[in-house]
C-alpha cells in the first residue's frame, strides 16, 4: 500500500502595475501564489517492526521532494517618447516571474539522461563488489612473474623497487645535467671557433626494466611507479587484511557512489511587446545548477569458503587472462567492461543475494531574471532584474536487479589517469621515434 505525506505550503506574492500618460495614471494590481514543496510517498508494510525482528528483508521504495522558493520583487518600466507628443511610461513592480517558477530539474532530458547513466554504472559497480575476493590471486599469478617473491618477503621488494627507481631517475638528471653544460659552454663560443667544434648531441638515456615496464625518464617512471609498485603494495595490503579477518558476518553489503554537476542555465527566446507606451524586447534567464548523487547497494550473505576468499573460482580465469593483455589497464579507463563482467558473475560469488536498490538525490538552486531592451529608437527601458529563485532536494529509492547492470562508457578522467596518460602518451611516442629514426 502506498502512502503519501504532503506538507506542502504555499507562498503569496502581488503585483502592480501603472499606466502613465502625462500626469494621469491608471494603476491595476493582484496576487498570485506559488508553492513549496514538502511531499513524500512510499509504501507501508504491514507488522513491519515484527516481521524484521524476525529475520525478513525489506527495501522499500520512496520518492520524496522538497524546495523552497524565494520571491523577489523585481520593479522596471518603460517609457515613450515622441516629439510633441506627452511621455507615455508603463511601470510594472512584481515579485514573480512565470517563466520556470515550477521548473523540475528532474523533468529535462539532460538531466533524466545523466541520472539514467549514474544509476546504471552505480548498480553495475555494486554488484561487481558483492563477494570480491580478499586476494585476486589468479590475476596476480598472470599479471606480476614479481607477485611470488613478494609475497615471499612484501616490505624489501617495496624497498628495492623504490631504491632502483630513486637510482635510475637521478642517474638519467646527472647525465642530463651534464649535457646541459656540455652544450652551454659550446654556446658560448665564439661563432668563428663553434664552426670548427661539433655542437654536442643529446645523450641516450639509460633504460631499466621495471615489471613489464622500460623506464628512461620520469614519464616512463610514473608508470611504473603506478602500475608496478602501487600494485605490490595493494596486494600486501589484501594478504593483511586476508590474513587478520576475524568476523565473517552473515550478511554484508556492496556498495557504490557516483556523482556530476550539471548547469541548469537557459536563455529564453527574445519577445516583442508594442503598446503605445513603448516597445520592447524581452526574454526570461535562468541560470543555476543541480547535484546529481546517485548510492547503489546490494545487500547478500557471503560465501566464506576459501576459494572464493582467494579468488580461486574458475569465472575469475577469464579475469586473469584479461589482464594480462597489453595495456588493458588503458581500455579500463574508458568503459566499465570489467565491472560488467564482475557484476554478471556476482551470483557465482555469494550464498544469496537479498536484494539491491538505488538511491538517487537532486540537490537544485535555480534564478530566474528578465532581461529587458529597447525595440525601437524612441523607447527607453529598464534593464531588467532577479524575479524568482527556487531551491530544493529530490531524493528516491528505487529497488534493482541484475537487469540494471549495463556496459557504459566512462566519460570522466581523474587526475591520476590523466597524468597516467599523458606519461603513456610521451613515453609511447618517445619509443616510437627510436624505432623509427
Amino acid at each position: 500500500m502506498t502512502r503519501t505525506r504532503d506538507k506542502s505550503t504555499i507562498s503569496y506574492g502581488t503585483w502592480t502595475m501603472r499606466d502613465i500618460i502625462g500626469k494621469s495614471s491608471t494603476t491595476n494590481s493582484g496576487a498570485f501564489s506559488v508553492l513549496n514543496h514538502d511531499i513524500m510517498r512510499d509504501e507501508v508494510t504491514p507488522r513491519f517492526k515484527q516481521r524484521s525482528k524476525d529475520g525478513e528483508i525489506f527495501i522499500k521504495p520512496m520518492t520524496k521532494h522538497t524546495s523552497v522558493a524565494s520571491l523577489e520583487r523585481c520593479n522596471f518600466w518603460k517609457q515613450r517618447n515622441r516629439p510633441g507628443d506627452a511621455v507615455k511610461r508603463f511601470e510594472w513592480s512584481h515579485e514573480v516571474g512565470s517563466a520556470w517558477q515550477d521548473y523540475m530539474p528532474l523533468h529535462t532530458q539532460k538531466v533524466q539522461e545523466s541520472v539514467e547513466r549514474l544509476q546504471h554504472l552505480a548498480i553495475t559497480a555494486a554488484y561487481s563488489r558483492v563477494g570480491s575476493p580478499d586476494v585476486s590471486t589468479l590475476t596476480e599469478l598472470a599479471e606480476l612473474r614479481e607477485t611470488i617473491s613478494f609475497l615471499y618477503s612484501p616490505v624489501r621488494k617495496m624497498i628495492d623497487i623504490t631504491r632502483r627507481l630513486r637510482s635510475h631517475l637521478n642517474r638519467v638528471q646527472r647525465i642530463k645535467d651534464s649535457y646541459q653544460k656540455r652544450l652551454a659552454k659550446w654556446e658560448s663560443l665564439p661563432p668563428h671557433v663553434k664552426k670548427r667544434r661539433k655542437q654536442p648531441e643529446p645523450p641516450v638515456l639509460p633504460k631499466r626494466k621495471l615489471g613489464k615496464l622500460e623506464m628512461e625518464d620520469v614519464s616512463s617512471s610514473w608508470l611504473a611507479y603506478r602500475y608496478a609498485i602501487m600494485p605490490l603494495i595493494y596486494t600486501f595490503e589484501d594478504i593483511q587484511k586476508h590474513l587478520t579477518r576475524s568476523a565473517f558476518p552473515d550478511r554484508d553489503t556492496a556498495r557504490k557512489k557516483e556523482s556530476v554537476d550539471i548547469d541548469l542555465s537557459e536563455q529564453g527566446t527574445w519577445q516583442t511587446h508594442s503598446a503605445p507606451n513603448g516597445t520592447i524586447e524581452y526574454r526570461p534567464v535562468r541560470s543555476g545548477k543541480v547535484n546529481v548523487v546517485v548510492r547503489a547497494g546490494v545487500l547478500y550473505k557471503p560465501d566464506w569458503t576459501l576459494n572464493r576468499q582467494l579468488g580461486l573460482q574458475i569465472h575469475r580465469i577469464p579475469v586473469a587472462m584479461y589482464e594480462v593483455i597489453p595495456l588493458s589497464f588503458v581500455t579500463d579507463w574508458f568503459h566499465n567492461g570489467m565491472e560488467y563482467y564482475d557484476a554478471l558473475t556476482a551470483e557465482l560469488r555469494a550464498v544469496k543475494i537479498h536484494g539491491a536498490w538505488v538511491t538517487t538525490e537532486l540537490d537544485y538552486q535555480y534564478t530566474v531574471s528578465y532581461e529587458l531592451r529597447p525595440g525601437d529608437s524612441e523607447t527607453t527601458v529598464a534593464p531588467g532584474g532577479i524575479t524568482f529563485k527556487r531551491s530544493g532536494k529530490w531524493k528516491e529509492r528505487k529497488l534493482a536487479s541484475l537487469s540494471d547492470v549495463k556496459l557504459m562508457l566512462r566519460l570522466e578522467l581523474n587526475g591520476k589517469r590523466v597524468a597516467d596518460g599523458l606519461a603513456l602518451i610521451h613515453t609511447m611516442l618517445a619509443t616510437a621515434r627510436k624505432k623509427h629514426g
